[in-house]
Parts: structure tokens; sequence; C-alpha cells
């Protein structure tokens, strides 16, 4: 993972490149609710709290 400060909004493909995950495995892990995305027109999009919490629920697992 990089070590640059994440955006406040990221899109899926930028999600996929900060966390190392392909898009299947991300779309996944939304369906299953344990990464929350949002809904922008057409664009589904990640916070950057989102994507925190997510990481920090499997740092602490």
């Amino acid at each position: 993972m990089r070590s640059e400060p994440l955006p406040t909004l990221m899109s899926i493909q930028a999600f996929c490149a900060w966390s190392s995950l392909g898009r299947t495995k991300v779309y996944d892990e939304i369906k299953q609710q344990r990464l929350r995305s949002i809904r922008i027109g057409g664009r589904r999009l990640i916070a950057r709290a989102d994507a925190e919490a997510w990481l920090e629920q499997y740092a602490n697992a």
C-alpha cells in the first residue's frame, strides 16, 4: 500500500491501486457490506474514512 495521503473520495480504480486488490474482490467486499461505497450519478466512490475503517478491521483481525 502507498504511504501517500488518500483523497477524500476514491474511484474503484483508485481504491484497487491503493489496496492492491482487484476489482472483483473490491466489489465483493462492497456486496458483503464490509466496505462502504456511495454512488454519485453513475460512479461508485469510496470515502477515505470508509477505506481506512475497512483496512482497520483487517489489521485488528
